[in-house]
């Protein structure tokens, strides 16, 4: 029993230490990775072209190390209502985000905090 208790103890500095990095586990790599053409899929990196009332913006992420990180902003950003695209730079420390004219101001950077990052946005406009 005290072991399990030490395993628990130590699994929770090691998370707290890590932050919001999220690291791929094991049992995640061993998934195997299925041909996505094979089942008919579209590309999922091809360009979305933009509609009339698109806004693009270019956000700074202070915080981000690692690709868990890039991966965890990128699903939150995409999962907000209005957004189309969202490509996020570890390098640049920077995201730019295609989304609707009429998404409220500040929605993406909300995500964002509440993810444990401070973004900062450095421009938007309309999307060409």
């Amino acid at each position: 029993m005290k072991a399990i208790l030490l395993n628990v103890v130590s699994l929770t500095i090691m998370s707290a230490t890590l932050g919001s990095c999220e690291r791929e586990s094991p049992v995640q790599s061993a998934v195997p990775q299925t041909d996505s053409s094979a089942l008919g899929a579209t590309d999922v990196n091809a360009v979305p072209q933009p509609s009339a009332n698109e806004m693009t913006s270019v956000i700074f992420i202070a915080g981000m190390h690692c690709s868990g990180c890039v991966d965890a902003i990128t699903a939150k950003v995409m999962g907000i209502k209005g957004v189309s695209r969202c490509q996020v730079s570890l390098e640049q420390s920077q995201a730019t985000v295609r989304s609707s004219s009429t998404l409220p101001a500040g929605a993406i950077e909300d995500a964002i905090s509440r993810l444990g990052y401070k973004p900062t946005l450095v421009s938007s406009r309309a999307s060409e």
